[in-house]
């Protein structure tokens, strides 16, 4: 058990560490060459934005409920089926995870180009707790790491397409 509760802290410390690994394209290959290659309009907040999706994704982590990431991430996308796997993952193993938050201290963007924008985000994870009803594993927060992030606008609404480190 202490294996298991070892493995899904390790696994949630990064807290979507390997969800930024998961790669449709090299991210060379779809960064802007220029940061002022497009403006966004003013209109966005994009820090905003970005803090309601980790909100949303934050909740689906503590409380089991895979079916809140669809207000996260462009569907089917491999970012999604990795945090649903995660999911079923701490589920198999009847771990709950309690405390989980994901701030976005910052939000920059490379470019916006009709339904499509890139934002370079910051983002600390907080202290959270793994607990299978028997032992309860302490986990700390992370340091500030920056990670671009693809939106893709579907139905009017933002959506996490890619993420990458």
């Amino acid at each position: 058990m202490v294996a298991v509760l070892a493995a899904a802290a390790l696994f949630l410390a990064v807290a979507g560490g390997v969800v930024w690994r998961h790669r449709t394209q090299s991210s060379a290959a779809v960064l802007p060459k220029a940061r002022a290659a497009a403006s966004a309009p003013a209109a966005t907040d994009w820090l905003a934005l970005v803090r309601r999706l980790e909100s949303a994704r934050a909740r689906a982590f503590t409380t089991g409920d895979p079916s809140l990431l669809e207000q996260v991430y462009v569907e089917g996308s491999a970012a999604q089926s990795s945090d649903v796997a995660r999911l079923r993952q701490l589920a198999a193993r009847h771990l709950r995870v309690r405390g989980f938050a994901m701030a976005a201290l910052r939000a920059e963007v490379l470019g916006v180009k009709g339904a499509d924008a890139t934002l370079q985000v910051t983002e600390e994870i907080s202290a959270f707790t793994l607990s299978d009803g028997r032992t309860i594993r302490h986990i700390a927060a992370t340091r500030p790491r920056t990670f671009t992030m693809q939106l893709a606008k579907q139905a009017g609404l933002w959506r996490i397409a890619v993420i990458h480190p």
